[in-house]
């Protein structure tokens, strides 16, 4: 999946710096490691970011991405004393066809926000988090994930603290793309090269001699003064939903979602249908796998006098565990910041000892992961059709 989101008004709020940069890359680092998405690629902007990652299903899609994006939105609210929201809108997602040819496009456009921008001239030469630097020398990326509810009662027992007492280092590898798995590490570091070489071509044959901003200039942005004052930020149209260099392949995608939303639709039809009958259907056996229920149902099934609530069971309908094909895994316990040994003097606390910082090392590649077969889960088949609940004798209700 390839994810964009973009700041209000085309503010630089992401300015490249030290405190934004470990700021935004613990919180990728938080929420990769807490929904277990693997990261392939991203594309840091002062406006914008692009992200190329795993999604086994919506549901782990959407939690990412919203804890990622809603905890970057309070980050840097706090560090540039922005009150109003950081997003514009929600953000775009994509799907990426699983062939080389597709997966190498999308990363090359990703990595080539700050270049074909007219930022910097090289891609390397990004201020900010470089997925390129980190995928070419095979080096992790560093960022701090901080605990600000124990800053704040720290606070309020008037407890001295210094900037990383209640962080967590995170370590995040970048993974190869799963179209490339069978290259060696080698080849792979060879075909992100010649992106990078690409990149820088074709941003210097566009250019045609004119200068780009530099550092200097992009680390002086105000971040609540946009960058072009009385113009609207430059939005190319993207893709729609699915990406893929093969038009066959794109075909294929459009196809399985239409059949996917297809099997979706009449299954919430037959919910409604059944609820309003008195009978009580397991979404389950009625959506498709991978799917959440509609709130339209809800709502017509409360109309109806039916509670989905209690009709339903445990952790599957509608606000226990809204999806539809099995649990997603525990998610991993929060890692313990820094243990600080405290002496009370007269009515505050002083620190007199500093533990070290733990550190969470997102794992860069893990091939058991991928040479397991996958099994497709077969689509789930209603067993009552649709033509059939009409006949269905009314069910049996107490005397008033």
């Amino acid at each position: 999946m390839e994810t964009c989101s973009r700041t209000i008004h085309g503010l630089p709020l992401l300015r490249p710096g030290e405190d934004p940069d470990e700021i935004v890359l613990g919180c990728l680092g938080k929420a990769a490691e807490y929904y277990d998405v693997d990261i392939y690629g991203f594309g840091f902007a002062s406006t914008h970011v692009h992200l190329l990652h795993s999604a086994e299903h919506g549901l782990q899609m959407s939690r990412f991405q919203g804890h990622f994006n809603g905890n970057v939105a309070r980050e840097m609210g706090r560090l540039h004393s922005h009150p109003e929201k950081l997003w514009g809108r929600r953000y775009r997602p994509m799907a990426v066809s699983d062939d080389r040819e597709s997966q190498r496009a999308r990363l090359k456009y990703v990595l080539s926000q700050a270049v074909k921008d007219g930022l910097v001239a090289r891609v390397l030469d990004w201020p900010g988090p470089n997925a390129a630097k980190a995928l070419l020398d095979d080096s992790p990326l560093v960022g701090y994930w901080f605990d600000r509810t124990k800053e704040y009662y720290a606070r309020r027992k008037r407890i001295q603290f210094e900037k990383y007492d209640f962080a967590t280092r995170y370590e995040i590898g970048l993974k190869r793309m799963p179209a490339y798995l069978n290259d060696s590490p080698e080849e792979y570091r060879g075909m992100i090269a010649e992106l990078i070489e690409e990149i820088e071509q074709e941003a210097a044959a566009k250019r045609g001699g004119r200068s780009v901003v530099g550092v200097e200039a992009i680390l002086r942005q105000d971040p609540c003064t946009p960058i072009v004052a009385g113009k609207k930020g430059k939005k190319s149209p993207a893709p729609m939903l699915f990406y893929s260099k093969r038009p066959e392949l794109r075909e294929g995608m459009a196809s399985d979602y239409q059949d996917f939303l297809d099997e979706y639709l009449l299954g919430s039809a037959r919910m409604v249908e059944a609820a309003e009958r008195g009978y009580h259907l397991d979404p389950r056996l009625c959506l498709p796998t991978g799917s959440q229920p509609p709130m339209l149902a809800d709502t017509i099934l409360q109309l109806s006098g039916f509670n989905p609530e209690t009709a339903f069971p445990t952790r599957s309908f509608p606000r226990a565990w809204p999806y539809v094909g099995g649990e997603l895994p525990p998610p991993p316990t929060s890692p313990p910041t820094r243990k600080l040994a405290l002496l009370q003097v007269d009515d505050h606390w002083e620190v007199v000892g500093r533990g070290e910082i733990p550190t969470v090392h997102v794992p860069r590649l893990d091939l058991d992961r991928f040479v397991k077969p996958s099994v497709k889960q077969p689509i789930s088949i209603y067993p009552i059709p649709a033509q059939e609940i009409r006949h269905l004798p009314e069910p049996a209700r107490a005397p008033p």
